[in-house]
């Protein structure tokens, strides 16, 4: 937006100036803003504390022109010249049942081209300064999940692994349906591993 841009390139001449041979980049996804809403006329605005998209789509409602001051989708990717999928998961993320700063038609967690969005009038929160969330996009929490239970998956191998090797320590020797039987009932209190995992991961340690 105008306003944040010439804010943007004075401090980056100031800098530069202090600065010789330095470069200064603004990385976006890591900014935090401020930003005073009136959801009522007649009442003071309320504080609140938003990522810098989320801070540049609400500027947006400032310049909507209509009386409802509601905004397309594909007018908001126009005007910020942002890419679909960073703009989608902050306008969900202020659309959220639990932030409910805008609202969505129709009220669906898919975005397209042709949904409006507007600022809801009937915010309410005690606190006059609300930090508002950011969602992970789709990709980011898919990736995350997956990782994380790749990371589980293997803690629980080397966790099999390791009650194995304490059991044959203590035993010297058994058959390996009653060692199947011991891990399984021994790791009982923080998962229950199948009897061919135990097997599997018995031959990985032969």
């Amino acid at each position: 937006p105008p306003d944040l841009r010439r804010i943007c390139d004075s401090y980056r001449t100031f800098y530069l100036q202090k600065h010789r041979g330095r470069r200064l980049v603004y990385d976006m996804e890591q900014g935090r803003a401020d930003v005073s809403v009136w959801f009522h006329q007649d009442t003071n605005p309320y504080i609140l504390n938003v990522s810098t998209y989320q801070m540049i789509l609400l500027l947006l409602f400032n310049e909507t022109g209509s009386q409802d001051n509601q905004i397309s989708f594909e007018t908001i990717l126009n005007r910020t010249g942002l890419q679909q999928h960073e703009v989608s998961h902050h306008l969900l993320s202020m659309c959220h049942p639990k932030v409910n700063v805008l609202k969505k038609s129709p009220n669906i967690p898919n975005v397209n081209l042709s949904d409006v969005f507007c600022i809801n009038p009937g915010f309410y929160k005690k606190a006059r300064r609300v930090v508002i969330p950011t969602m992970n996009p789709p990709q980011v929490t898919r990736l995350r999940d997956e990782r994380e239970a790749t990371l589980r998956s293997i803690g629980r191998r080397n966790m099999m692994q390791a009650t194995i090797v304490r059991i044959m320590k203590a035993r010297k020797q058994m058959k390996r349906r009653e060692l199947v039987a011991e891990v399984i009932s021994y790791l009982s209190t923080r998962f229950v591993p199948s009897p061919s995992e135990v097997k599997r991961r018995i031959e990985a340690l032969i």
